[in-house]
């Protein structure tokens, strides 16, 4: 494990000698659209259906459950972030246990918005890459295997590694160029997905309360919410 970012770095450096500015670019276009889709969600798919589906202020949602989208972004982690997601959702969202206590924890396994995300992005970053065209049937193909994937990604560090390695053989491209790439950018991504992760599975949660009648919209409403939370 001491060795292995050596190797890592030794891999990615022969591939920039080999293929220089070309690859650069792709890489910072794969990043690029990762990022984009993943803005899309946050922006405009999340709060929407807090707004319509929840009947809730999607601005107010996002400042109650600030601490648990920081500790994502920071460890990566959905499963790490749990804890805390549970807190945000008792003291600042104010839906209940009986909601919180299965959705979570059944989201923080099965619902990955921002892997499902990535593994779009991380198939066509490969086919651009080996010059595959992308057809019509094809990009259904990444729509099927992208959702089956990022159900059965792990919630833990790197987990989604072990899954590109899946798609790449899916799809029939080789791992040797595209997986020691994926590998040195992940930290980069995984912060983008674990956040947008988690995100997700405190609107399914808040969704399903409100919808129910189940929540308190005066803990939604306190604006010293957030605060309690922390502690």
């Amino acid at each position: 494990m001491k060795v292995a970012p050596y190797g890592i770095l030794a891999l990615v450096a022969n591939m920039v000698a080999s293929m220089g500015f070309d690859m650069l670019r792709e890489i910072g276009r794969f990043i690029l659209s990762q990022y984009l889709a993943l803005f899309l969600l946050l922006v405009f798919l999340y709060p929407t259906l807090i707004r319509y589906l929840g009947k809730l202020n999607p601005l107010r949602f996002y400042r109650n459950i600030a601490p648990a989208m920081l500790v994502a972004a920071s460890t990566t982690s959905s499963g790490a972030t749990l804890p805390v997601s549970m807190g945000v959702a008792q003291e600042s969202l104010g839906a209940p246990e009986k909601v919180w206590g299965f959705t979570l924890p059944f989201g923080a396994t099965v619902n990955m918005d921002g892997m499902a995300a990535c593994i779009g992005c991380i198939a066509v970053f490969s086919c651009n890459l080996y010059h595959r065209p992308i057809t019509a049937g094809l990009m259904f193909q990444f729509m099927f295997v992208g959702l089956a994937l990022s159900i059965g990604t792990a919630g833990i560090k790197g987990g989604g590694i072990v899954m590109s390695t899946i798609l790449l053989q899916t799809i029939g491209l080789p791992t040797v160029i595209i997986i020691p790439i994926l590998t040195s950018i992940w930290p980069v991504l995984d912060i983008g997905n674990t956040c947008c992760n988690v995100t997700g599975d405190l609107v399914g949660t808040t969704i399903i309360a409100s919808r129910f009648g189940m929540i308190d919209e005066k803990t939604f409403n306190n604006n010293n919410a957030h605060v309690r939370s922390n502690q």
